[in-house]
């Protein structure tokens, strides 16, 4: 695998099912594989997207069928899920915002992700954003359609999981809230005794 290459691992059950192994620092011996799985590695395309999660995801081309579509990378429509523009907007406003864009774009944040925050989302609110910008800054699609980000958005805040519309702000500040926590770099925070007078005297002064 290239190192500029971005893979996910995937547990490949007897059933058939699959389910992501989140924890890049995890051992086999940590992950107690049982008899008869394997381990599948998951290369993102060159469009953005992943190669299990790509139908209804994207649409190349205003009809639909041309699968060779070339365009400007960040020029890219949303979708419009019954009544999520106010979503939409608080994505492109932070799609054109280069420094956080970019940040995903290098895929730094890969480094920081934080599974372990109970302030977080277990890094899937994060995730989910980087797999909307990648589409959008890959220069292959007209339009994308961000299902995958919205159900992870109800998910978290179920206030967002219906089709009715919002205020954008709401949305925007919970989508940072959860990039912040998502992508905190305090793996532990340490607790700090509060000092109540610190040698001071406790008499107060008239």
């Amino acid at each position: 695998v290239a190192p500029e290459e971005e893979t996910r691992l995937w547990a490949h059950n007897e059933d058939g099912s699959y389910e992501r192994l989140r924890n890049t620092q995890a051992t086999l011996n940590s992950l107690c594989l049982c008899s008869g799985q394997a381990i599948v590695m998951e290369t993102r395309s060159d469009d953005g997207t992943w190669p299990t999660a790509r139908l209804h995801t994207t649409r190349n081309s205003p009809e639909n069928h041309s699968c060779y579509y070339q365009g400007q990378p960040g020029i890219c429509g949303l979708s419009n899920l019954g009544n999520t523009c106010f979503m939409n907007s608080a994505l492109q406003c932070l799609s054109n915002t280069p420094p956080l864009t970019e940040y995903f774009l290098s895929n730094a944040y890969l480094e920081e992700l934080n599974l372990d925050n109970p302030l977080g989302m277990q890094g899937e609110i994060a995730e989910a954003y980087a797999d909307i910008i990648k589409q959008m800054w890959s220069g292959r699609h007209y339009t994308v359609i961000p299902r995958v980000f919205k159900t992870r958005v109800g998910h978290f805040a179920p206030q967002f999981s219906g089709f009715q519309p919002h205020d954008s702000q709401e949305l925007l500040a919970f989508l940072l809230d959860g990039l912040h926590e998502d992508l905190n770099r305090v793996r532990r925070k340490e607790y700090v005794e509060l000092k109540d007078a610190a040698g001071r005297d406790d008499e107060v002064s008239r």
